[in-house]
């Protein structure tokens, strides 16, 4: 992943835990991922179904 988010590249990001969370017509992503000083943060995604 070469991704540029704040200055800062993300490459060496290692993710330590997900999980998908359905909830009716809404997905939540939960994504632990550790920094290289080894600090955890948490991504929190949501999805919704579309309209055709």
């Amino acid at each position: 992943m070469d991704d540029f988010y704040g200055g800062e590249r993300h490459r060496d990001r290692e993710e330590v835990f997900s999980k998908r969370v359905r909830a009716g017509k809404r997905t939540y992503f939960f994504d632990v991922k550790s920094t290289r000083g080894n600090d955890y943060y948490l991504i929190l995604t949501e999805s919704k179904k579309g309209f055709d």
